[in-house]
């Protein structure tokens, strides 16, 4: 039996600039996300400048492992995050990842470090964690790496 996902849900979100080729950032969206319904929101940049934001959430144990799979799994997701864990979860319960559009759309997947500009997949894991509390979520998280 496979040990249980300690998350409710993935959501995964990417900026496609006016200068980007949207069918390639939707193509490295769903290498991340797989085949989930996505929204498209619209936005305006700084200097007027148009902005589609693409995103996508998957919600079933399966799907969630297979996000999980295209991430390298949780050996990989272990050694990549569990040193910064603290930075990445928050109060509300999300696990904050930060992967390369390119890389993904090269279909591979990079976690990003740091604050590093633009050309980023943004995925949220909502933690499982009764009672909900910071600690606890770290706890889950912890656990399910360990």
């Amino acid at each position: 039996m496979r040990d249980r996902i300690p998350f409710l849900k993935i959501k995964a979100r990417v900026f496609c600039q006016a200068t980007e080729s949207r069918p390639r950032v939707e193509q490295a969206l769903r290498h991340v996300i797989g085949d989930a319904s996505l929204m498209e929101d619209r936005a305006e940049g700084y200097h007027g400048n148009p902005i589609t934001i693409l995103s996508g959430e998957v919600s079933k144990a399966g799907e969630m492992r297979k996000v999980i799979d295209r991430l390298g799994g949780r050996e990989k997701m272990r050694e990549e995050i569990l040193p910064s864990i603290e930075e990445r979860v928050d109060d509300n319960g999300l696990l904050h990842l930060r992967l390369s559009k390119q890389a993904a759309y090269l279909g591979e997947t990079k976690l990003v470090h740091g604050k590093s500009p633009g050309g980023i997949i943004h995925l949220e894991f909502k933690v499982r964690a009764y009672p909900a509390s910071l600690d606890n979520m770290l706890r889950a998280v912890r656990d399910w790496l360990e």
